[in-house]
């Protein structure tokens, strides 16, 4: 038997007395007279929160010989896999999936899936509200799972023999930022642990409708590292809203963070992570949170890199720099660019702008079929004796709605007004 086949023994005192009595708690019992644990009662608390496949992995390698153990195998079995050094994890995984000590990338493959979903679960028991405001269509779709996990499997470098090694698991354990939170937290949510914010937070959408899916929403929440916006906010979705140039630059400006999502035609889905609030100006702003993502058919991230700080523009066309919305690059090269007349946008061939770049859709000059903004968090406070435009008597916004709905009256336009649920008022 390998070592990689052995419970590793943890170096240091296993659990705080808190957490020994949350998982005691859980179980009917107490860390003064802890009681045996027997596998019915681990497969009843857990069989809701994961999957069968995660669930059965679980269960062998805690119950390998006897249908019954202790509280305190349990608790190794949480010191191990969440408050122990990275190896023990390891060991312990490599225990679980692997065969003379390597993993093969399907089986690796499956257990990301499987992790996936079994957070999913999680999130459905804790965070009711968000998740049910990601649940429209397919909220899970699979396609998006799968890629998920290969984007995750992304950076890991394979033996001679095409399999994953014990010293590489490790390694991929701490690099793979985004789903040691997955892993974290479901292991937290299964074993009773009071840790407030499960990561990656799921934020809470006032929309039901988006090109975006569950599993890619959680990626892009990590990716922005805004943990403490919890309320995600349609500013502008062609679907619903007008194309006009001044509506959706009215929607969007001074609004804080925000993603830019757009689907083109053939199926990609990419766009841009703004760091600042979107604003008229002559010249490039923004900072180096800003990232470009593809998240189909394959994910791509984009971060910022060094060479320049040309990271976001937004520009109405007075002069001769060219009208629109626009990612890193330069003028007519723009890394991500928008076209004001919701004509054909633009990627280009390189971007220095942004690390690893590559061109986000298969068309340079692509078409869209939707766009999405979605503003993250609250929207940037007004400063002290500036016009709140929307109680202005002149709102450029209101006046284009105006002059699309074709209302020649006050009266005629409010009550159009009215009777349309498909305007958003910013």
């Amino acid at each position: 038997m390998g070592v990689c086949r052995s419970k590793p023994k943890p170096r240091v005192s296993l659990l705080s007395v808190t957490q020994r009595e949350s998982i005691a708690t859980m179980l009917g019992s107490t860390i003064v007279e802890p009681r045996p644990v027997s596998k019915l009662a681990i497969l009843t608390i857990w069989r809701e929160l994961l999957t069968d496949y995660l669930l059965d992995l679980f269960l062998e390698y805690l119950f390998k010989t006897d249908d019954i153990i202790q509280i305190d195998d349990l608790e190794t079995f949480y010191y191990n896999m969440v408050a122990g050094p990275t190896e023990n994890r390891a060991i312990v995984i490599m225990s679980m999936l692997g065969t003379d000590e390597s993993i093969h990338p399907q089986t690796l493959r499956k257990y990301i899936v499987n992790l996936l979903l079994s957070y999913m679960n999680v999130l459905n028991k804790h965070k009711n509200a968000a998740f049910k405001s990601w649940e429209h269509g397919d909220c899970v779709f699979e396609k998006d799972l799968n890629t998920l996990a290969d984007y995750c499997m992304k950076e890991i470098v394979y033996s001679e023999n095409g399999k994953m090694e014990i010293k590489e698991l490790e390694r991929w354990l701490i690099v793979c930022s985004f789903l040691r939170e997955v892993f974290e937290s479901i292991l937290h949510f299964i074993c009773n642990m009071d840790v407030g914010e499960l990561k990656p937070m799921l934020p809470v959408a006032d929309s039901q409708s988006s090109t975006l899916r569950l599993p890619l929403v959680l990626l892009l929440s990590h990716l922005t590292r805004i943990h403490t916006k919890k309320m995600w906010r349609l500013l502008y979705d062609s679907w619903s809203d007008p194309h006009s140039w001044t509506i959706l630059q009215s929607a969007i400006s001074n609004q804080g963070p925000n993603l830019v999502v757009i689907e083109e035609t053939g199926g990609f889905v990419f766009g841009g992570f703004a760091s600042q609030s979107w604003k008229i100006n002559t010249g490039f702003f923004g900072d180096c949170g800003c990232f470009l993502f593809r998240l189909r058919p394959d994910i791509i991230i984009c971060s910022a890199s060094t060479t320049n700080n040309h990271y976001q523009y937004l520009f109405d066309g007075q002069g001769m720099f060219p009208k629109g919305l626009a990612f890193g690059g330069f003028p007519n090269y723009f890394g991500l660019f928008l076209n004001p007349d919701f004509g054909p946008g633009q990627v280009s061939e390189t971007c220095d702008t942004f690390s690893d770049y590559e061109p986000l859709s298969e068309e340079k000059n692509f078409y869209f079929s939707r766009i999405e903004v979605w503003g993250i968090g609250n929207p940037e406070r007004k400063k002290t004796g500036s016009i709140d435009s929307t109680n202005s008597s002149f709102d450029p916004y209101m006046m284009e709605v105006k002059r699309l709905l074709g209302s020649t009256t006050s009266n005629d336009f409010n009550k159009t007004f009215q009777e349309s649920e498909r305007w958003k008022f910013v």
